[in-house]
């Protein structure tokens, strides 16, 4: 009986007992399709459409085709074209750009039916594989491939998959004229060979034996099952195998075979990997060429791929999803050549001209060249162990670190140079010429800093100029003021020290604001003489015990 049913939830719509002129075929690790007609009448013909399914001897069969028509005598049929739901499988939604895995043939069905409604059922294979597809391909034919990889053989159960050594049995069924047989082709094929000698099938149609009570399940004949072939006048006797079959579902009384006495593949379409040469967990390549990009190879993680053409060459990184995000080296006909990312190794050129130089992080263990000019230079990090040119010219070099090992040129110019650190062990040049050398941290000197003349401050916070000493914990500073205040501050002491003479001199008072002012031992006020010398309260009143002791020697004793 053929079933209607509602795909989404296989809620049942209708039974067609009208339908007429079925036909289920399926052949072995190929086709599996089912036809049939049916009358419109507005009742039950309203749900043959494509978004439902068909059930046919416990089966589901998507609605693929349909052609409503008028016949010769007037009436209104539908004819039916159906394909099973394995089919689905198929949709270009669920292609894959290549396919490499690595495991039992159940590890290998588990990542192909991924993301899809289907299921593994029976898998008769154990052992450890390495199955590869190096060419994008539905995942309904790399199971038929992987199939016939293992030398196995499909069965579909509505939306469940099996994986078995051998469909079918050895009945014993016997094909022979005036028993079964009501006609047979034998079809010789010598363009296509079968161990060197032509391709021999044989279509045969046949009454279904099993649908009568004498004959029952010893006459049944199924996918698979091993028959023997006897036309006398044909000069066939022939061990076969039923390799295609072809049924009315709803009245089972002639059906028709396709017999061989080979199992014919597609095994040669098949890119495999021999195991013995793999390593578990190793990345592999899909290899293609096509109109589109030419060469194109893509590592199986899709994170990175290589494409050449006569107009381009590059290398990009990928997502893993199959988006392809950046170029991390592209070069085209023109001479245009883009390098993104870092770049670690030696560069050596006679002259390295751009425009602008872009880049993240640019690490180079030697770069040699008579001539580096560039327009700008961005980057991240400039990262160079040694760098050897007779000539470095930028109109600008932006960085937030540039970390140079060596650095040996006779010109260093640059209109302007920005970074927040600059490290070199070793800076060498006849002429460093900067129209603005700035830097947002430090100025790290290690060794003594001369200047030939002055040095002028720019204006800091409040218009204020600054000269500070840090430390971990104290510090002291030099500040002035636009008021013309000049503050020394120190956390700890400050001392004023000089060999010869230190003259301090102010146009108006002298002011010493401290809780105590401690003067050495014979102090003067104006110059050095008995007359200004600075009296403490102990000369002061040793000198009163003096006059003290002369007073009264004099005019008490």
């Amino acid at each position: 009986m053929i079933q209607i049913r509602e795909k989404s939830s296989s809620k049942r719509l209708a039974y067609l007992e009208k339908a007429m002129e079925s036909l289920v075929e399926e052949e072995i690790n190929r086709g599996f399709v089912l036809s049939f007609s049916h009358p419109i009448d507005n009742i039950k013909s309203q749900y043959i459409h494509y978004e439902n399914i068909v059930e046919v001897d416990n089966n589901y069969f998507n609605i693929a085709y349909y052609v409503p028509r008028r016949s010769e005598d007037g009436e209104l049929m539908i004819d039916v074209e159906c394909e099973h739901v394995s089919y689905d499988l198929n949709d270009p939604e669920y292609d894959l750009e290549f396919f490499t895995v690595d495991g039992t043939p159940t590890q290998i069905l588990t990542q192909l039916l991924a993301g899809t409604p289907f299921t593994i059922g029976t898998v008769e294979f154990s052992n450890i594989e390495t199955f590869s597809i190096q060419e994008k391909a539905s995942r309904r034919l790399i199971l038929v491939q992987l199939a016939e990889y293992l030398g196995g053989e499909l069965l579909f159960e509505k939306y469940k998959i099996s994986l078995l050594q051998r469909r079918g049995s050895k009945t014993g069924v016997e094909f022979r004229l005036g028993k079964n047989n009501l006609g047979v082709e034998k079809i010789v094929d010598a363009r296509e060979k079968v161990n060197g000698l032509p391709k021999i099938s044989y279509g045969l149609n046949y009454v279904e034996l099993s649908t009568l009570t004498e004959y029952g399940k010893l006459e049944k004949v199924q996918l698979g099952d091993d028959c023997r072939l006897i036309d006398r006048g044909l000069n066939i006797k022939s061990d076969v195998r039923v390799v295609k079959y072809s049924y009315n579902p709803v009245r089972k009384v002639i059906s028709r075979v396709e017999l061989q006495n080979f199992t014919e593949t597609i095994l040669d379409t098949i890119n495999t990997i021999e195991r013995s040469t793999v390593i578990k967990d190793k990345l592999y390549y899909g290899i293609r060429i096509g109109p589109n990009v030419g060469f194109e190879s893509v590592r199986s993680d899709k994170k990175s791929r290589s494409v050449m053409n006569a107009d381009e060459f590059k290398f990009q990184r990928g997502d893993g999803e199959g988006n392809w995000i950046e170029d991390t080296l592209y070069a085209n006909a023109d001479g245009t050549m883009v390098l993104a990312g870092i770049y670690t190794g030696e560069l050596q050129a006679e002259q390295i001209v751009a425009g602008t130089i872009d880049a993240n992080t640019i690490n180079i263990i030697n770069l040699n060249a008579s001539n580096i000019v560039t327009g700008t230079l961005d980057a991240n990090v400039i990262d160079v162990i040694n760098l050897n040119a007779d000539n470095i010219t930028s109109g600008s070099i932006n960085a937030n670190i540039i970390d140079v090992y060596n650095l040996n040129a006779d010109n260093i110019v640059t209109g302007e140079l920005y970074a927040i650190d600059i490290y070199g062990s070793t800076i060498q040049g006849s002429t460093i010429i900067g129209g603005q050398i700035l830097a947002n941290t430090d100025i790290d000197i290690t060794r003594d800093l001369k200047v030939g003349r002055n040095i002028y401050l720019e204006q800091g916070t409040n218009n204020s100029k600054r000269i500070e000493f840090a430390d971990n914990s104290l510090g002291a500073y030099i500040q002035y003021y636009p008021s013309g205040l000049l503050d020394i501050f120190s956390w700890g002491d400050v001392t004023l020290e000089s060999n010869r003479n230190m003259i301090i001199k102010a146009f108006d008072d002298l002011k010493i604001n401290a809780y105590n002012v401690v003067l050495p031992d014979f102090s003067y006020i104006g110059s050095i003489s008995s007359n200004n010398f600075i009296a403490t309260f102990a000369d002061i009143r040793e000198y009163a015990d003096s006059l003290m002791v002369q007073h009264i020697q004099q005019y008490h004793s």
